[in-house]
């Protein structure tokens, strides 16, 4: 099951939108089908359509953890559903509910790998420099040396502090790439048509 199919069940099972750029997620989902994950952190789940999406490229059991504060009443509600179909799909799916910054978090984090790496992390939660910036040194340690890393937004011209963020943690790692796919239209960004784009670094 590609990409396309992993978004259409996404559509069809949970309901809602995708807040991304089909483009990039196709591109994104064949290097996370590379690694082929047996530890997958997503901070920023949203309603979850990355989470099973890029879920459809990790390994057959993976674990699969969403940190996500959850104050959005009908995302969450998404999300949970999120979690409960990846869980039916045999994936061992988690939803940590707190502030990414948050030391306990961290620990909830720490605690549910029990000393395992993180194969892929794919960042899409705060999106300001210093947001971005904590997240990667929060969670950074936990990937593992070559382990996928992806940031997201940051070509979104509202929101530029992920792309500041990005240029200053892209300047510690060997191999990076940036996928930047046309303008589209984001929710509740009206007729307009945004770029999104996201950063990719196998970790060094």
């Amino acid at each position: 099951m590609g990409p396309d199919d992993r978004w259409k069940t996404f559509l069809n099972v949970i309901g809602g939108e995708i807040l991304q750029n089909p483009a990039e997620v196709e591109v994104i989902y064949r290097l996370v089908e590379a690694v082929r994950p047996r530890v997958f952190l997503e901070i920023g789940s949203a309603h979850g359509g990355t989470l099973v999406i890029y879920a459809g490229a990790c390994a057959p059991g993976a674990t699969i953890i969403s940190l996500d504060t959850g104050l959005n009443r009908s995302y969450a509600e998404q999300l949970g559903r999120s979690i409960e179909w990846l869980k039916a799909e045999g994936f061992s799916a988690h939803w940590i509910r707190g502030d990414s910054h948050a030391p306990e978090t961290v620990e909830q984090v720490r605690d549910l790998l029990g000393g395992r790496p993180v194969d892929f992390l794919h960042v899409d939660g705060d999106h300001r420099e210093a947001g971005a910036l904590a997240d990667w040194r929060m969670y950074g340690p936990l990937v593992r040396p070559g382990g996928l890393v992806a940031f997201h937004d940051i070509a979104f011209e509202p929101e530029p502090g992920a792309r500041a963020g990005w240029d200053q943690i892209k300047t510690s790692q060997e191999r990076w790439v940036e996928i930047i796919g046309p303008p589209v239209r984001v929710s509740g960004g009206g007729d307009a048509l945004y770029r999104l784009g996201v950063g990719v670094f196998w970790k060094v």
